[in-house]
């Protein structure tokens, strides 16, 4: 008797062992395991010994699995491109940028329409008229300073000898000029490290502004030099006034790196003409008279320089930068005008964040006597109408 109960235990055992291998083997065909492991379930249960008939008929009707991969967990898209910012001014700065580098279409009608509201607001912003020459101006001539102080109401000046000898006879843009593309290069952080000189370069004609080096930074800035300007300034910022020898030959060493033309803008105020007479330009001269060969000479018309800013004056305008005044006079000489380092901000955020310098060739904290902001909203608007092209991502090497 108490062999026969331990077998029908055992027995049952053995059954309760079955149906929990089948159901553990059932959950894995039905989760989409491998295949092989439903054709090793099929092999199992069509032996006679392993399950009854009811099993056997169980088993045999599930279908095979489909062999398709385990789904993985979806990689985020639009959710790891939202940016969220800490202040408006980053987030407008952001908006800015990505629609700078949105596709642009360049709207010849619309520089056309802007070269003809340049010509109309002033006399003398033809481009002929954009440095002194012997045609336009002599010493009988009274030529007014463009003072951000004074604007229009400053004194007025009679040329002298000292500044008359530097006067080329012609104009070094003839009336009429038009070439087909030009590069404007700004002085903006951006720059430093974009790889933009040879896209710089392939333009027609290069504006710079400020004297920056350009052997150094060329791959980044470019090397050709068509037209540079040069604020009197930079002969105290960092020649220590000529002072000593060395101060003098250091400056006449790196004008040997421009050719072209070297603009100055003279008549600022009396003051900086003044030093520009007595030793900015004699430096210059004595640095030609040892036959160095280097930029011709030209000093900036003042007249063309106010008409520009008349332009510009209700939109509160009143002192320019050197990069916005190149920038607007080169749409009066270029059938398309492209910008380089023209980004006024310490940082982008598009594609990815980026802290920038005030300059990229120098560690100059950033100035406060221009109005960055709104000439960069105006140069922006003109991004947006076609008129100009805002470059503000590193080019391709």
């Amino acid at each position: 008797m108490l062999s026969t109960m331990r077998l029908f235990l055992i027995l049952r055992l053995m059954r309760l062992l079955t149906w929990f291998g089948l159901i553990a083997i059932i959950l894995m065909v039905t989760r989409d395991e491998i295949p092989s492991l439903h054709n090793a379930f099929i092999s199992m249960v069509t032996t006679k010994e392993a399950l009854s008939p009811s099993q056997r008929r169980f088993a045999e009707s599930l279908p095979a699995p489909v062999n398709v991969s385990l789904p993985t967990t979806p990689v985020p898209v639009i959710a790891s491109i939202v940016r969220t910012f800490s202040s408006f001014q980053d987030e407008a700065l952001f908006i800015y940028q990505k629609y700078i580098l949105s596709n642009w279409k360049a709207r010849p009608d619309r520089v056309r329409s802007f070269r003809r509201e340049i010509f109309q607001s002033s006399d003398s912003t033809a481009i002929d008229q954009f440095v002194l020459t012997q045609q336009n101006t002599n010493s009988s001539t009274l030529m007014p300073f463009y003072d951000k102080k004074l604007g229009y109401r400053g004194p007025l000046y009679k040329p002298k000898p000292e500044l008359l000898q530097f006067l080329p006879k012609n104009p070094i843009f003839p009336k009429g000029t038009l070439l087909d593309k030009c590069s404007v290069v700004g002085n903006g952080g951006v720059l430093l490290r974009s790889a933009c000189g040879k896209e710089i370069d392939s333009a027609d004609y290069v504006l710079r502004c400020n004297l920056v080096p350009i052997r150094t930074f060329g791959i980044d800035a470019g090397y050709k030099t068509n037209l540079t300007t040069m604020n009197p300034s930079i002969m105290s910022t960092r020649y220590h006034g000529f002072h000593l020898s060395t101060d003098t030959k250091r400056f006449a060493k790196a004008l040997k790196e421009y050719s072209g033309h070297l603009f100055i803008p003279c008549m600022i105020n009396g003051g900086v003409l003044k030093t520009c007479t007595s030793r900015l330009l004699p430096a210059i001269l004595e640095a030609q008279k040892k036959g160095r060969k280097f930029a011709q000479v030209t000093i900036g018309n003042p007249k063309h320089l106010l008409g520009i800013i008349k332009l510009w004056k209700h939109a509160g305008i009143n002192y320019m930068s050197t990069g916005f005044y190149l920038a607007q006079t080169a749409l009066t000489m270029c059938k398309e005008v492209h910008l380089f380092g023209f980004w006024s901000f310490n940082r982008t955020f598009y594609p990815l964040p980026k802290t920038l310098k005030y300059h990229f060739f120098d560690q100059m904290a950033q100035s406060n006597s221009h109005k960055f902001n709104t000439e960069f909203q105006i140069l922006w608007q003109q991004h947006a109408e076609g008129i100009l092209k805002i470059h503000s991502q590193d080019c391709e090497e």
